[in-house]
């Protein structure tokens, strides 16, 4: 996919981050027709576009960084907010894989309601956790869940800087 197609088929909006259809399609679709549909799984938008006779499957938040800057991205794009559905591009920016984690959301499974802390039973203490340079690194254990908090937070300040996502 080049800049030249898809300028030529859909107008972006980076105010609202959202796609349109300058062209009438085949599937009734009509010009300013939001383009996209929301995947199931992962949440994000993603527009099928025929180019050639082949369908392909395009994420929107790639699609708003090939239209603003000419190239698809070589690796991820983050969501600086978290909202996967904001793709305007002031909300967008480069990451590498582990950056991309590191501004990742609280887990749903997370049971201490704080990123990286959790109850060691064993100890009977709060235990603080971060990942860095691909390895988790414990930052100790705490009888206080405030400071379990706070220590995990500072590392990840010190450590993630921009990209820190305290959940």
């Amino acid at each position: 996919m080049q800049q030249a197609e898809l300028m030529e088929l859909l107008h972006y909006d980076q105010l609202t981050g959202v796609f349109r259809w300058k062209k009438s399609r085949s599937n009734g679709v009509k010009p300013g027709d939001v383009a996209g549909t929301v995947t199931k799984r992962q949440g994000y938008l993603r527009i099928f576009i025929n180019l050639k006779g082949y369908r392909k499957g395009y994420l929107a938040h790639r699609l708003a960084w090939l239209y603003v800057y000419g190239s698809m991205p070589s690796d991820h794009i983050d969501h600086i907010n978290g909202n996967k559905a904001d793709n305007r591009i002031e909300n967008l920016r480069q990451a590498s894989n582990t950056t991309n984690h590191w501004n990742e959301a609280i887990r749903s499974t997370n049971k201490s309601g704080h990123k990286g802390v959790f109850w060691h039973t064993q100890s009977k203490r709060w235990r603080a956790s971060c990942r860095v340079g691909g390895k988790p690194e414990v930052l100790g254990q705490f009888e206080r869940i405030e400071d379990a908090v706070e220590a995990v937070k500072k590392f990840r300040e010190r450590h993630h800087g921009e990209y820190a996502n305290h959940g």
